[in-house]
């Protein structure tokens, strides 16, 4: 009998858009990521517009993130207790109702910045869910031999959303202001919440009871303390978390302040970053193979590292596209490989409470927010960036030197043939 090819990672994409419940699953992350980037935009021009100060803009997006380090360890363990298609469209409806009220509060003009960071808050704890909930749904759609291809398929549509939901953003806020967005918001979110509630249930999983909720949680670190390679990928979490990602908050301070631009071209700044992205994710979606997953993880975290000087420093505009764009690819690598990664090392049983875990660690997110504002009212908004970069870099090269399997050594980065699928 002739030895059979194994399935090539396009076949193995292909056959995931096949399923119903991928697809689902695949649309609603798309509404909910589209709605976080149109209101990240808007919100931070916003609060630009209404005090001139760089704090107060990187402040906006600590509210955002704030709720992941007060529930981040927590989601996990209410998504190991209970139905996860349930938890998702409860935290759905509950967007959908924060959107509708800031809304009207706007059409009847008593909407404040008080009010939107009390509902960018809200928002938060939805995101809260998104790791341990709809992400942990799709691995166990997928199984272990599609994980990576499911995660770059969903990271390539986050990437999609990044570049569309700024362009939206920017010419929405322009036109319409502040209350078009958290219009246009609500009705998104509508939309995400009727495909959720009319999901068919997937195989029933037993539910965590009988057992603290601090046990669980035990449970969650104690897969980080058994393997070696998930305490890299998360400690590389933390890092991007403190010095990297926080940049996109200065974005529209640097466009204005130091390129000139409007909020429409601020807009196609910032999502330019969501262009690379999307091309790099779409291509990691077809060459992905398990023994690439932490090169690729390591090396789009250094090259996001890398192009923050370049882009913050830059005073023209196709340069400062252009170190986006770069940065956009090397953000699709850590994207698509970071919970596929993770999940990949976990017992299906034990996987919303790692990504319980993983949420806590993005929630370093707001710690360097605060550092990177309180940096950009000293510095100012260009050197603030730079700066972290290169504390970014320096805290990279010493994980890798802590845990030298983020490397890329194959018998770290290959799932065992006993791990579970989902």
């Amino acid at each position: 009998m002739p030895n059979r090819k194994p399935p090539s990672g396009a076949s193995r994409s292909v056959s995931l858009l096949k399923e119903t419940r991928f697809r689902r699953l695949w649309l609603t992350g798309g509404l909910g990521w589209t709605v976080r980037w149109l209101e990240i935009l808007s919100v931070a021009l916003y609060a630009l517009e209404a005090s001139g100060s760089a704090f107060v803009v990187a402040s906006m997006m600590f509210a955002r993130m704030l709720p992941t380090v007060l529930f981040g360890g927590l989601a996990g363990v209410i998504a190991a207790r209970f139905e996860r298609r349930n938890l998702l469209a409860l935290g759905l409806a509950g967007m959908c109702l924060n959107a509708a009220v800031l809304s009207a509060l706007g059409l009847t003009g008593v909407l404040s910045i008080w009010y939107i960071a009390a509902g960018a808050s809200l928002s938060g704890v939805f995101w809260c869910m998104e790791y341990s909930v709809r992400r942990t749904l799709v691995a166990d759609v997928a199984g272990i031999g599609r994980m990576g291809n499911a995660a770059a398929i969903d990271s390539a549509t986050l990437h999609l959303t990044r570049l569309v939901g700024p362009l939206a953003g920017g010419v929405l806020y322009g036109a319409l202001g502040l209350t078009g967005v958290y219009l246009l918001s609500t009705a998104l979110y509508a939309v995400a919440l009727v495909n959720v509630a009319t999901l068919q249930p997937g195989a029933r999983r037993p539910i965590a009871v009988g057992v603290s909720w601090l046990h669980s949680l035990r449970e969650g670190f104690a897969q980080v303390r058994r393997h070696r390679i998930i305490a890299g990928t998360l400690a590389v979490t933390v890092i991007l978390n403190l010095f990297g990602f926080p940049f996109i908050s200065m974005i529209p301070v640097i466009g204005e302040g130091r390129l000139h631009l409007g909020p429409a071209l601020i807009g196609v700044l910032m999502s330019m970053d969501g262009l690379g992205a999307l091309v790099g994710a779409s291509l990691i979606a077809v060459v992905v193979r398990p023994a690439l997953y932490i090169r690729i993880y390591a090396a789009g975290a250094a090259l996001v590292l890398a192009m923050m000087p370049i882009f913050a420093l830059s005073v023209h505009f196709p340069l400062s596209l252009g170190a986006m764009f770069i940065a956009g690819l090397g953000f699709s690598g850590f994207a698509a490989m970071q919970s596929t990664i993770l999940l990949s090392h976990t017992p299906s049983d034990k996987r919303p409470l790692l990504m319980g875990v993983l949420t806590l660690c993005i929630g370093a997110g707001p710690v360097g927010l605060l550092h990177l504002g309180l940096l950009a009212e000293w510095l100012g908004a260009p050197y603030a960036v730079a700066v972290s970069a290169i504390e970014g870099l320096a805290a990279l090269a010493l994980a890798v030197f802590v845990w030298p399997e983020l490397r890329g050594a194959p018998s770290a980065v290959v799932p065992s043939p006993e791990s579970p699928s989902g």
